[in-house]
């Protein structure tokens, strides 16, 4: 997944965010990554570790395409960290705090979430500046690069 953030931030503000050290020189990222194949020169690749993958195993690609890196190995690393797991949470974390987001509706359970979704962004957006997740993108990625990609002017935030 790739997202623009309304909010540019630097890497010393990521490296604080998700408890991680610069190493290299400060920058500005306007845009995250977790996908190789998405990522623009000067993009923020976060490796994310899956069952059949290790986005770590792709830093070096992702350094080498301009990308800016978060990594568990120092060699290729822009900012490092001891593990790559809970970093957009992290991430997203602080993110949210930048925004003027006054309501947050998160919605969980087994059946019904998408639409639950729609129908109360719907009901928001008549009041508000609404800004909610995208089909169904609601695991521990999804959620993430749903605060990430809200605009900066987002007054209310429905998450699934």
């Amino acid at each position: 997944m790739r997202c623009e953030l309304s909010i540019p931030l630097t890497l010393k503000e990521v490296a604080q965010a998700i408890g991680g050290k610069l190493l290299r020189d400060d920058a500005v990222v306007r845009s995250i990554t977790t996908d190789t194949r998405e990522l623009f020169p000067g993009d923020l690749y976060i490796p994310i570790k899956g069952i059949y993958f290790d986005g770590n195993d792709f830093c070096e690609l992702a350094s080498v395409k301009g990308a800016r890196v978060i990594s568990t190995k120092q060699s290729m690393a822009d900012i490092t960290v001891q593990q790559t797991e809970g970093i957009l949470l992290s991430l997203a974390r602080y993110y949210k705090e930048l925004l003027n987001v006054r309501h947050t509706v998160c919605i969980t359970g087994s059946v019904g979430k998408t639409t639950t979704k729609d129908i109360c962004a719907s009901i928001l957006r008549k009041k508000y500046k609404t800004h909610a997740t995208k089909k169904n993108y609601n695991n521990e990625i999804g959620v993430p690069f749903t605060v990430l990609s809200a605009p900066r002017d987002c007054e209310a935030m429905v998450i699934e």
